[in-house]
């Protein structure tokens, strides 16, 4: 539960919209102009979809995630005491899945406006690493968000599918970037010791 709450905090910690160094900014910004206009219209259309039933969808996606890597419910404490017959029932996989989807709409929302959505991702990049969330992670969660959108729409164009590719190899290289960062960071301060 309190990592539930933290990477909610995280996520939604006011910032200003260019807090980012320049040239950090600068990446994130190369990093989010891979997604087209055609593929944010598509993610905006097949996300409203999903959101019509957005829990239950949530809920979903890490019922299938863990059922493929039951070793991922480690990253979240909540979930290592929970059998997996009694997963889709438990609150703490409510919760998660309310804070998933809430976290997907605050991208989706952002999509159109590169500045808004690069510091939107830097942000969720951040909170996730916190948990020890890799690119692999993000990359290992995508055919269970497509197969939910397969679910909603009753069938999976290929158009669908290299929109939210795209998006989650986004999303997974910023992730990835941030992990490096900040591992040279601390590599960097233990080098001297401890201070900047």
């Amino acid at each position: 539960m309190y990592r539930i709450n933290q990477l909610e905090k995280a996520m939604n910690k006011e910032e200003p919209a260019n807090s980012l160094p320049h040239a950090k900014h600068s990446s994130t910004l190369e990093q989010t102009s891979r997604i087209t206009p055609e593929q944010r219209a598509i993610i905006t259309d097949t996300f409203r979809m999903m959101e019509e039933d957005s829990r239950r969808n949530g809920i979903n996606i890490f019922v299938r995630l863990f059922s493929e890597f039951p070793n991922y419910k480690d990253i979240w404490p909540q979930f290592q005491g929970i059998t997996d017959s009694s997963l889709m029932g438990a609150a703490e996989l409510h919760k998660h899945a309310v804070v998933y989807m809430h976290g997907l709409h605050t991208i989706i929302g952002s999509i159109d406006d590169d500045h808004t959505l690069a510091e939107q991702l830097r942000k969720i990049a951040q909170a996730h690493l916190r948990w020890g969330v890799r690119k692999f992670h993000v990359q290992n969660m995508l055919p269970e968000v497509l197969a939910t959108i397969n679910m909603c729409m009753g069938g999976m164009k290929p158009e669908i599918q290299d929109a939210w590719t795209t998006l989650f190899s986004v999303i997974a290289s910023l992730v990835e970037e941030y992990r490096l960062e900040g591992e040279h960071e601390q590599n960097y301060r233990k080098g001297h010791g401890g201070h900047k």
